[in-house]
């Protein structure tokens, strides 16, 4: 019986985000085909990660074999120049397609603990529980908004997925990915950092719209634009100053595909992506809250 091998990879992507330029450590390279399934924890489920806001799991099955990608959102470094740093560690299961790996890493906690980089007591069954299937190209986990705080009263809206942004008046509004638990009642901070999912806290004035999109609790991203139905089309300026698209092809900003971006640019301390579309048709109306939306960089 062939033995399979397991490959431990440090992907360590320390990225020092210096200066608009990222150094980042040589990482495994990918095969060019596309992942046969994807399994990754989804924002929108209402479930908690067991991971935290800032941390994820994705399982890659990909030409037989299997790798677990362990994502920690940028933090800031202490320090008198904008530094952040980020990590990046992946697990390789040779030979092993998506189920069977996700068994072996639920019953051996110390491939566990070296995906994660650190000695753990629980194994990885809270985190297996939450993950989703799904065949398609690989996401790619991110960060999300954290709003400055100006009070401003809100009325409670009645939460539809269906509200027309194009059809609202001036004024600032929240869309949030989940569902609240109880119809016409103020959604409690408390409440969207229990259940997770992404948030988008705007202004619109006529078709424009500007404000934080993000995944709750983490760093996020500001976007503007003009809004056709709930489509806004514009440019998105990541707060944590990092380019990880350059190309023409959209790719995911984060877990899910709410928003999608291409073309980023760096200039001088500033980066953005030049297109970028957030689709917010699933999302709920709730009420304002007490913060006001940033205005992007201009």
């Amino acid at each position: 019986m062939r033995t399979r091998q397991i490959k431990i990879i440090f992907a360590a992507v320390l990225g020092l985000l210096m200066f608009g330029t990222a150094i980042a450590l040589p990482m495994r390279t990918w095969a060019q085909s596309t992942p046969t399934r994807i399994c990754a924890y989804d924002p929108t489920s209402g479930r908690p990660n067991p991971l935290g806001a800032r941390a994820f799991i994705t399982a890659i099955e990909q030409d037989g074999s299997t790798t677990f990608q362990f994502d920690q959102f940028p933090s800031t470094v202490a320090g008198d120049r904008p530094v952040t740093i980020e990590s990046r560690r992946r697990l390789f299961f040779e030979g092993l397609g998506v189920d069977e790996a996700r068994r072996v890493l639920r019953e051996n906690l110390s491939y566990y603990s070296e995906l994660i980089g650190d000695d753990v007591n629980e194994g990885f069954a809270a985190v297996d529980d939450v993950l989703v299937c799904r065949s398609g190209s690989t996401p790619s986990p991110s960060p999300t908004p954290s709003p400055s705080p100006t009070p401003t009263p809100s009325p409670t809206p009645s939460p539809s997925p269906t509200a027309r942004i194009s059809d609202l008046p001036n004024g600032v509004y929240r869309f949030w990915s989940a569902q609240p638990a109880r119809p016409n009642a103020s959604v409690t901070d408390e409440e969207l950092l229990r259940r997770g999912g992404a948030l988008f806290l705007f202004r619109k004035t006529g078709n424009q719209v500007e404000g934080n999109f993000g995944y709750i609790d983490n760093v996020g991203i500001c976007v503007r634009g003009a809004v056709n139905g709930n489509t806004i089309s514009g440019q998105a300026f990541p707060y944590d100053r990092s380019i990880e698209n350059t190309g023409e092809t959209f790719t995911n900003w984060g877990p899910a595909n709410y928003l999608r971006v291409r073309r980023g640019v760096r200039a001088g301390t500033q980066t953005r992506y030049n297109s970028a579309i957030l689709n917010l048709a699933s999302f709920y109306r709730i009420n304002a809250g007490e913060r006001l939306p940033p205005t992007c960089p201009r």
